[in-house]
């Protein structure tokens, strides 16, 4: 039997958990949430909500076999477009799938131990008593989900049709698309609480090096986003760069993001081969539709949404990321200054150290160290697609 010690450290916090308990919920239903959340621990998926997950599947693959049935048939005349749409379909399907058998099925053990590690920064950094770390995290979450429930229901209501059987249909893909979006848009949202943790532990070396006495008597708590003059108000009631661990918290952030990029990466991989692949086939099939005039105005009007959608996402991703890499930059800025004020004891050895770990292993969000999440890559990858898609013009037009 656990000991209670181990207990209580492997138990979350109210504010951890409601912080995560919007897209928890949603998941819940969708058949795709990572872990299972009871009396404040988080546990793997059981064996019943893992069946329900295999339902799932196998009904938004009806789903979809019905359209292809029923609604494809209006493309048969039409080779190229019909093949454009089955392979759209079966790409849609197969992210929806990919996406539900990782969360469910693999690194369950490693989904758990993310989230219990989340708790143990926190506690260190004494964050588990300052509610606004996790209430931004809450409302942004609440707001992800809020707008997508709302887009993709109206786009739902969009599709419907005299046909019931289609109508219903629909659903699949309606449940494809919001279950993958989901995990995309929490990915982006957790990047926020590693944003927040090294501010914070900025703020600490700032109080250090500039002194507390410029800041007000009362933190500014009433800001949806905590500003640097907020953290250092909460960071001087707790902490104090000369005796607190902050080499430790660093590495643990730093731990944390691996765990987190191993986790996410293959999400990530999906979605960034889904966005040029989707994109450049809706592309070529509104094209050709307007061609033929075959094309409904719901799809006119569904198809380029869910692709700004996807384009919002990682644009999202990417500049989060980038956010957090420039704080990482001015951790670094940070530590250069207290070595060229002080010449010996802990303090320096305690910035050395930081400043080893930024050097020689710089956190970044790599994609299976193909490409990194970064502001760069979003160029580069809406730079490409908008060049593929000048050249499917000139092909169809010319």
């Amino acid at each position: 039997m656990k000991s209670s010690e181990y207990l209580s450290s492997d138990m979350l916090d109210e504010s951890l958990l409601k912080s995560f308990a919007p897209f928890r919920l949603v998941q819940m239903i969708l058949g795709s949430c990572r872990v299972d959340a009871k009396y404040r621990f988080v546990t793997s998926p059981t064996t019943l909500q893992r069946a329900y997950s295999v339902t799932c599947l196998l009904v938004v693959l009806i789903c979809y076999s019905t359209i292809l049935a029923h609604y494809f048939a209006r493309y048969v005349a039409f080779p190229h477009i019909y093949y454009i749409n089955f392979v759209s379909l079966f790409l849609h399907y197969a992210t929806f799938a990919c996406n539900v058998i990782h969360v469910r099925f693999v690194n369950n053990d490693s989904n758990v131990k993310f989230y219990i590690k989340m708790q143990e920064i926190d506690r260190k950094l004494n964050a588990d008593h300052n509610k606004i770390f996790n209430d931004v995290l809450f409302k942004t979450n609440v707001m992800s989900v809020a707008a997508t429930a709302l887009v993709s229901l109206l786009l739902y209501a969009s599709a419907l049709s005299a046909d019931a059987v289609v109508t219903a249909s629909f659903a699949g893909p309606l449940v494809a698309q919001v279950t993958s979006t989901f995990e995309w848009l929490n990915c982006a949202n957790l990047l926020i609480y590693f944003y927040i943790r090294i501010r914070y532990i900025n703020a600490i070396i700032t109080n250090h090096l500039r002194g507390t006495a410029d800041l007000p008597v009362e933190e500014y708590t009433k800001n949806i986003f905590p500003t640097m003059k907020t953290l250092r108000c909460l960071a001087s009631k707790t902490h104090d760069f000369k005796f607190s661990d902050t080499d430790v918290y660093l590495q643990d952030i730093f731990e944390e993001l691996l765990r987190f990029q191993s986790l996410y990466r293959f999400q990530m991989f999906l979605f960034c081969f889904k966005f040029f692949t989707a994109t450049l086939l809706t592309f070529e099939f509104i094209l050709l539709g307007l061609q033929h005039d075959i094309i409904k105005r719901f799809e006119f009007i569904v198809l380029p949404t869910v692709t700004a959608i996807d384009l919002i996402i990682i644009v999202v991703i990417c500049v989060r990321c980038e956010a957090f890499y420039r704080e990482i930059k001015t951790t670094k800025y940070l530590c250069i200054t207290v070595l060229s004020l002080i010449y010996s004891g802990p303090l320096r050895r305690k910035a050395i150290k930081m400043l080893k770990m930024i050097k020689e292993k710089p956190p970044h969000f790599s994609v299976y160290d193909i490409w990194r999440m970064d502001a760069a890559t979003m160029i580069k990858m809406i730079n490409l697609v908008t060049t593929l898609m000048v050249t499917i013009l000139q092909f169809t037009l010319l």
